[in-house]
């Protein structure tokens, strides 16, 4: 399912998304509230995708 909103679109996660998620998720800022041990690595990554994709 998609919503889109002038300048928004809402999509379920994707593996492709992986990169752009671990570059975030090494954000100490994200990081704080986001926690998945360091370093966050593609594997760290892919466990987060998979765990929010239902």
């Amino acid at each position: 399912m998609q919503l889109t909103a002038p300048g928004l679109v809402l999509r379920p996660w994707h593996e492709t998304d992986a990169p752009a998620v671990q570059a975030a998720l090494s954000d100490p800022d994200i990081a704080r509230w986001n926690p998945q041990g360091w370093p966050v690595d593609e594997e760290r990554t892919l466990s987060w995708l998979r765990r929010r994709a239902d």
